[in-house]
Parts: structure tokens; sequence; C-alpha cells
């Protein structure tokens, strides 16, 4: 518990999977069966846990004794190499320490072990060297764990290449204009003082003040400087949509040349004047946009898409100004028309289909597609928006979703699962499901094919039914109460107990049939049936043999208890009164033949045999005048 505990924190704060998938993702899951077996803490929903870790958007990497002892498919890819390669070898080969870094205080061996008076949680940042040559900037995340008295520890792998690369050239950039902003204001500083007190040289004040201005200017050069090397385009606009200033890249990305387009309307560039007007709305409302994609014109020629990322400037007046980032996202924009002309073609066919299909995000195990079948069949609104519906929810019993999850990861595919599914109102249903891997809108999903069995799930019910029941009575029939009877034998034998049978049989039946119709004969077959099951207890049943004879098995009676209970049936039925059809009153009698249930034989022959003893009592109860009880407490 305490370490489910754990997991389940690891989780909050986003350090890395938790923990709980050490029960191992490779196919075969002998390390994950073993952790499943000797870990109390393995819930129903350990199996999700696995699923995060290999679907993981970072690299997660088990280390056991300083060795690879599991790691995600994002781990491979980061360090250039193959499954095969990995598996085994020792952690500290993949990475070297920076020497002038905080982790540059500790040896690898202390990091990945834990010893280097840390907590169990750390994070460093180290050299990654790739098997390709390679070498990359990375953070890495430590968990140390302990699972089923063996200690591992987790590691999350993020690479931070480009960050590093930037945050460097920020850092650079910064220093210089630092640099030059602190000379700048103390030479300011040192012109002002100048001016205060150079009461007598003018010139040479108004030297100061000339030079002044030339350090501000060289100022806003440098920044212009800046934005004249950007690659994306630097567009500036004024609340006319008054071009006011733009960079040389302009012309790479429109074909038009900056000289062309200043102190002109941006619609000029902007072909469809309601996408900017929207764009400096979500501006003047928010102070900034971002990724907002627009139509632009390239030259007089086409268009292309391009993304704003821009913010709003306010002058001392309260007039505004745009200040914005243009990047060409024709490709981007071209990509996704094409990925949504084949998604529209898919769903025209998924929705074609008479039987309901559904597309499941494994990561999310959000439903993100549902065809008019899926709806109808689960009772959905036609309206319902489909991201919004979690698959749990509509799963009867977690363990079929758990185990059909496993056939997918070993087998890659489900084939005609059957599984107990419940409607949007709960009622639940019976369906066959397939289940197949897909891409849909560039995320890994599964595509689930559903059939409604409920009705033959309903009659197979029904046939098994009939199969047990007697038509007449619908108590169990011969083929029935003998294996009831064999089960509770069994059942005596292993867990102590007594088993006892009686035999009871119409007093004089043929007559009935004979003076008053078959008709009446089952009528008293039926309600004779009623009367004796309302005498029994809860755990003791009973079924038709055939024609006028029942047989009763008892649970746990005594030898003593069982002639008072036969005699309590045979009692109980020669007061019962029946009618024929003509509303004439009759009774009938019974006569019972019971006997004990030897334990010493086997589970068949025992109850036979004691079947067997029972109808040698009824007979004698019969030769002695009828409407008697017989008990044969022992049998040979």
């Amino acid at each position: 518990m305490i370490l489910y505990c754990v997991i389940v924190f690891l989780i909050l704060v986003s350090v890395t999977v938790p923990a709980a998938y050490f029960v191992g993702k490779r196919a075969g899951g002998k390390n994950r069966r073993k952790v499943y077996q000797e870990s109390s803490y393995i819930t129903d929903g350990g199996i999700w846990y696995n699923t995060l870790f290999e679907l993981a958007s970072y690299a997660i990497v088990i280390v056991k004794e300083g060795r690879i002892y599991d790691f995600n498919l994002k781990f491979s890819e980061l360090f250039m190499c193959k499954h095969r390669h990995l598996e085994g070898i020792s952690i500290e080969s993949l990475f070297s320490v920076y020497n002038d870094s905080e982790s540059g205080l500790f040896s690898l061996a202390d990091i990945f072990s834990g010893n280097s008076g840390m907590h169990t949680r750390a994070v460093f940042e180290l050299r990654g060297l790739q098997f390709d040559g390679g070498e990359f900037d990375c953070e890495i995340s430590l968990n140390v764990i302990e699972i089923a008295r063996e200690r591992f520890t987790v590691i999350m792998v993020r690479d931070i290449s480009i960050q590093k690369t930037v945050n460097r050239l920020l850092s650079e950039a910064r220093s210089i204009l630092n640099y030059r902003t602190l000379e700048q204001t103390r030479r300011i500083s040192a012109l002002s003082s100048e001016l205060d007190f150079a009461v007598e040289g003018r010139s040479s004040a108004e030297k100061a003040l000339t030079e002044a201005m030339k350090l501000l200017a060289d100022r806003e050069e440098e920044k212009r400087t800046i934005l004249e090397n950007l690659y994306d385009v630097f567009i500036k606009f004024d609340s006319d949509y008054v071009i006011q200033y733009l960079t040389p890249s302009i012309e790479r990305v429109a074909g038009y040349s900056r000289d062309q387009l200043a102190g002109g309307s941006v619609f000029k560039l902007f072909p469809e004047r309601a996408e900017v007007e929207s764009f400096v709305d979500v501006l003047r409302k928010y102070g900034f946009a971002e990724k907002s994609i627009v139509k632009l014109r390239h030259g007089d020629s086409f268009i292309i898409y391009v993304s704003l990322n821009g913010r709003i400037v306010y002058d001392a007046d309260g007039n505004f100004s745009v200040e914005a980032i243009m990047r060409d996202e024709t490709a981007v924009v071209a990509n996704d028309l094409a990925l949504r002309e084949s998604e529209d073609q898919l769903k025209s066919i998924l929705d074609s289909s008479m039987f309901p299909l559904v597309i499941l995000a494994r990561k999310t195990r959000k439903i993100v597609y549902l065809n008019a079948s899926s709806v109808k069949l689960f009772g959905l609104r036609e309206d319902v928006a489909p991201g919004s519906i979690n698959v749990d929810d509509y799963v009867q019993d977690a363990n079929e979703t758990a185990l059909i999850i496993d056939q997918i990861r070993s087998k890659g595919k489900v084939d005609n699962q059957e599984i107990k599914l419940k409607k949007q109102d709960g009622t639940s249903f019976w369906a066959l499901i397939s289940v197949i891997y897909m891409e849909y809108r560039q995320d890994d999903c599964l595509l689930i094919s559903l059939n409604d069995i409920s009705r033959k799930k309903m009659i197979e019910k029904e046939l098994e039914q009939l199969a047990r029941t007697d038509p007449l009575t619908g108590i169990l029939n011969r083929r029935a109460y003998l294996q009831m009877s064999e089960v509770e034998v069994e059942r005596a034998k292993r867990y102590g107990g007594s088993v006892s049978v009686m035999m009871i049989d119409i007093d004089r039946f043929k007559g009935i049939n004979d003076n008053y119709g078959h008709h009446t004969g089952d009528m008293v077959i039926k309600e004779l049936a009623v009367g004796i099951g309302s005498l029994l207890r809860s755990n003791d049943f009973f079924g038709r043999l055939g024609g006028e004879e029942f047989a009763v098995t008892m649970i746990n009676i005594s030898s003593s208890e069982l002639e008072p209970a036969a005699e309590r049936i045979r009692s109980a039925v020669e007061h019962l009164t029946f009618k024929n059809d003509r509303g004439e009153a009759f009774s009938v009698t019974v006569s019972i033949g019971a006997a004990e249930v030897n334990l010493n034989e086997e589970a068949g022959s025992s109850v036979e045999s004691a079947l067997d003893c029972a109808d040698r009592a009824l007979y004698e109860a019969k030769g002695s005048g009828r409407n008697r009880v017989v008990v044969y407490s022992k049998c040979s």
C-alpha cells in the first residue's frame, strides 16, 4: 500500500510515469508477472500504469544494480540504438558529467546509485552519448524506489539541446545589450552632469547632448539590427492598418520588397480582411495572440498561409499599434487539409457501416469517433461530442477491459471476444468485440468493431434453462437434479457434512388419470410440486424424475431429523384438496422412501446408490399400505 501511495504521488508531481510499470512491458511479461505476484499494492488499475509507460512522450529507463533493466521506445530512439543493444548495459556508459555544472560535484556512479547524499528523487543535467557517436544535452530525473525487496532507479531523460542552445544565444545577446546599456547609461549620466554644471560652457553642453542622443540612437539601431536579421517576418501596423515597419524577410515569404509595402495597407498582404480584424480583436481583448492562421497574398500570383504571433502596444495618447511575427505555415496547412480529406474519406466509410464502429485514443482512453450505429447501440444523443466519452464508463467489468488490453499487447489485435457492456441508461448488453491498431488524426488509436449478441445470449440462456428444467412443473429435471446432487456430495466430502435423499411417489395416480383425465393428473403434479417446494429449506432442492415420481436432496440433516422431515411432506400432501374439471373435490396421498448418502463412495455412484436405497424404502412404504414414510439409515 505504501508503494502504491508513492506511485500516485509521482504521478501528481509529473516527474515520471508510475513506478508500477515495473511489472514489465516486454512480450512474455516475465518481470511483470513476477512483481504482480509479489507486490500487494497492484490493483486492476496496474495495467493502465503499464500503458502510460509505453505511451509516455518522454524517455524512461529502469535501472537495477547500475544496469538497464527496462526502457520505453522513446529512450531507444533518443540514444539512436535498437532494443537488443541497450538491455543489460551499464547506465553510466550512456552519459557524461559537465565539469563546470552543479552535476559535476557528483560522479556518475553517485548519481545513478543514489549514494551522493541526495534525496531519492533528484534532477541533474548531463551529456547523453548516442550509439552513432553523437552527443546531446539532457536533463534526467531520478526516483529511487524499492519493489518486492529489490532496489530500482526510475529515470526520465529529456533532451534539452535546443533549450541549451537558445539559452546560450539569449545569454550572449543579453550580455552584449547589458554591457552596451550599462556603458551608455554611465556615459549619459556623465554627460547630464556635464550639462548641469557647465554653466559657462554652452558649446560643451550642446556637444554632450548631441552625444547622448547619438548613444540612444545606437541602442535603437541595435534593436533594429536584430529585427532586420530575423528569419521570420516582423510586421508593425497602426490602428488604421497602415504598415509602419517590415523586416527584409518579407520578400522571401510574400514576394514583395519592403519598399513596395511600406506605408501601405496591410490588406495588400492579407486578402481576407475579416481574418486580420479578428486577429486584432483578440489582441485588444487579451493583449496577445498566438498561432493565428491567416491567408497571405504571395506577389500577384497565389495565396499562402502564415501564422501570426503578436502583441498590442499603446502610446501615451491611447493609440495602439500591432507588432507581430509572421511565419510561413503553407506546408503545415496543406498537410492538415490532406489529412482532413483522408479523415473525411475514412469517416464516410465508417459511417456507412451497418456495424457499430468506435475509434479509441490509446493514451487518453477517450472515444474520438463513433458512427451512427454505435450511437444507437449505446443509446447516446445524436449530437454527442465524441471527445467527452470515456470508454470505461461503458464497460460492465473493468477486469474484462484489462484482459482485452493484455490480448492487444500480446497479439496486436482482438478477434470476436465476448464482453459485457452497458448503455447510457445503465442497462447492460453482450457484444462481440474486435480490435486493431490504427492512426487517427496523427494519434495512436484503436479501431473497435462491435456486434450486439444480446439476443443470442438470451436464447442460449433459455435453451440452458430448458435443458435443466421439467417443462410441466418448472422444477429441475432428472439430469439437472442428479448433477446438483453430485456437486453437493463432493462439497460434503471436502468440507464435511451430510447429504440425504427422498423418493416421493403419488399413490394410485393411474386412477386419477383414468377417473378425471390426464389434464387433471397434470394439474395434481404441478400443484404437488409447488406444495413440496414450499416445505423445503433454502439449501434443499428437488426435481421430477418422471411421471408422478419426485426426488428431494437435503443438506446437513441428521438421520434422526430425516424421518420427521419426510413425515411433514407426507402430512401436508394428505391435507391438500384438488378439484377436477367438473369442480369435484378430491385428495391424494404420497409414499416416501428416504436414505442418507454414503460419502465413502464416488460422487456419482454414491448418489445413485442412495436413490436406489430410497427407492427400495419407497416400495416398502407402498407395500405397507401406502401414505407412509420409510427411512433406511444405512444402505448396503
